[in-house]
Order: structure tokens, then sequence, then C-alpha cells
């Protein structure tokens, strides 16, 4: 973040006080993260988010009235199109791979369950006699952290999934 804050933020301020940046001011330099720098538009996004949080501080401690960010408008993050393995490519898979990660590949492709619920899946979460699957934790991994277990960030990834049937991993 900080050399995002250096390379795209601090250049873009011209050492201009917070209360002297306007929302139009704002507006531009959103859109000359994704036009002028081609970055990803979910690094732009977070960058924005980074530096809204900034001027939300500002306007609680009173140091500005108002927050500039507040009605900028985002480019939208395009939707990637997501197609599935044909089962023998899941199959051919599942036999390329280590046995101990048999079992991974196959119950990713039956569920649908994202790389770190996956890895985060202890025997405690699978329930054999119903086929089904608890998303109660995930794997995370960060340069600074390593690798942990934590609960998914919101409660939504938190579900029961239902798998067709176990039969078929064998």
């Amino acid at each position: 973040m900080a050399q995002h804050l250096r390379c795209y933020v601090y250049p873009a301020r011209e050492k201009r006080a917070l209360g002297a940046i306007k929302p139009g001011d704002v507006q531009s330099w959103v859109t000359s993260l994704t036009t002028t720098h081609g970055l990803a538009v979910s690094t732009s996004r977070t960058i924005f988010n980074t530096v809204s949080a900034v001027f939300r501080a500002a306007v609680r401690d009173r140091m500005i009235p108002h927050n500039p960010c507040a009605e900028a408008k985002l480019p939208s993050v395009p939707r990637k199109k997501i197609v599935p393995l044909a089962v023998e490519q899941v199959r051919t898979l599942s036999e390329e791979i280590p046995t101990r990660y048999k079992c991974l590949v196959l119950l990713g492709a039956a569920t649908g369950l994202r790389p770190g619920e996956l890895f985060g899946l202890q025997l405690r979460h699978v329930d054999l006699l119903h086929a089904t699957v608890s998303v109660k934790q995930q794997i995370q991994q960060t340069a600074k952290h390593g690798v942990y277990v934590y609960p998914p960030k919101t409660a939504r990834p938190h579900r029961t999934v239902r798998s067709p049937t176990w039969r078929w991993m064998r």
C-alpha cells in the first residue's frame, strides 16, 4: 500500500491541503488510475478505498467538513465467466497429482469451494452420512504472517454445501 500511495496518491495531491481537494479532483484521479496509469480496476478500487478512509478519518476528526470521495463513481469490476472443467479433465487432473491431494481436487470440482475453503477443511466439517461439507474456516497466506486459519470474513461464506454423492470420488 505504501508503494501505491507514493506512486499514485501523493503525486496527484500536488502538496495541496486535504480541504483543497474537491470531488471533481477525486473523480479525475480515480479515472486516471485505470486510463492513464493502466492499473487493474480492482487495484484502482483498493487504492481509492484507502484514500477514502483517510478522508473519512479527517471528517471524523473535524479537519475537513466533508469527504470528497463520497460520491465518486468507481469503475466496475468486470465479471469473469467461470467455465468448469469437464468430468474427464477433473479425473485426469486428479490422477496426475499426488494421491493425498486427489480427494481435494474431486471435492473442489463437486462442490465449487474456493481454494482457501478447501485447504481450511478439517474432518469435523465433513458429514459423510448426509454428503455435506460445512464451510466454517479458510486458509490464507500472507508474506507478513505466513499461513494461518481464520473464519470467513463475512457471514455469507459460512454455509453447508451438499456433494452430489461420495461414491464418485473413488
